[in-house]
């Protein structure tokens, strides 16, 4: 079950990515071209959002009850989770960035619905949830 669960996230991070990036380069092109808010964007952003949402979950899941790399490593005696650079970017800079990734995407989102330039809001705040989990993935793990 676990294997499962880490397989999934770590192959559903390639969809987040390709809709993540679609999503920004649609409302730049929208931004730049002056394009009202289209029902293809408010519907690829709610799909991205649901996805994203289940990614969260998932991750979360493994690092509270399965990871060695999450909860696990900080009851570890054997491990010191701030000086071991491996694990502490698992362990808290993976975490923190790919949390503060999913809020700019909900902030961003429901900004959207409410902002007179949508694609303007969905730029800014998709294009820093982007770098944020582009810089957060564990290249050097994949």
């Amino acid at each position: 079950m676990v294997q499962i669960l880490q397989t999934f996230h770590s192959h559903n991070r390639n969809l987040i990515l390709l809709l993540l990036i679609i999503i920004v380069v649609v409302s730049f092109i929208g931004l730049t071209t002056k394009k009202p808010w289209s029902k293809f964007q408010k519907t690829l952003t709610l799909v991205h959002l649901i996805v994203i949402d289940i990614q969260f979950a998932i991750g979360m899941v493994l690092y509270i009850a399965f990871s060695p790399f999450g909860l696990k490593a900080f009851n570890n005696p054997d491990l010191n989770v701030m000086k071991d650079a491996e694990v502490r970017v698992i362990a808290i800079e993976y975490l923190i960035l790919m949390l503060v990734a999913w809020i700019l995407i909900h902030m961003g989102y429901s900004k959207s619905k409410k902002a007179i330039n949508p694609n303007q809001t969905v730029v800014i705040y998709y294009t820093l949830a982007l770098i944020l989990i582009f810089a957060g993935i564990p290249w050097s793990r994949l």
